[in-house]
């Protein structure tokens, strides 16, 4: 019997986190309800810091004017997870491509601002001019904060790519 030496291939060590990753795509269906409950918990727990464990004044603790900042701390931890832990983008990870969502905080939030966020005879969050106007502040900057800070280290990381080439 000959041995080929293009047939010999050796083996990739995989680590768990690869090897648990290649279980999950086997078992499409395990795969969703752990995701689920991952995110599910996600929620939860964030819900629970923010609404028992951090002391933040009870005007600012109604859903109206906490959606931005739960809705931007919920993606850092559900795209940490996707992006690193399941491995669910195919492609060289990148910070930038982790980056990317929050850079569509410029559009939610004229959208919250304006029309509020909802269907037409169900409003989930109403327009952040309907609200009481002191406390309006806190979304408007939970916003901006996100997005600034996602532009900012892109372009930085922009800028010194092009230093270096």
């Amino acid at each position: 019997m000959k041995n080929h030496k293009g047939k010999l291939k050796r083996k990739k060590k995989l680590s768990r986190l690869e090897k648990f990753n290649l279980w999950l795509d086997s078992h499409k269906l395990l795969a969703f309800l752990v995701d689920f409950i991952v995110l599910l918990s996600i929620t939860g727990l964030i819900g629970i810091v923010f609404q028992v464990i951090i002391l933040i004044p009870s005007p600012y603790k109604h859903m109206y004017y906490m959606f931005p900042l739960y809705c931007n701390i919920l993606l850092i931890f559900a795209r940490f997870y996707a992006y690193y832990l399941r491995e669910v983008c195919s492609t060289k990870k990148n910070f930038k491509d982790y980056l990317e969502p929050f850079l569509y905080n410029c559009f939610i939030f004229i959208i919250h601002l304006t029309i509020g966020i909802g269907t037409p005879t169900h409003h989930v969050l109403p327009s952040l001019l309907s609200l009481d106007h002191r406390y309006i502040w806190f979304p408007i900057a939970t916003y901006l904060v996100f997005f600034s800070v996602a532009a900012l280290t892109i372009l930085f990381m922009n800028y010194i790519e092009k230093k270096r080439s």
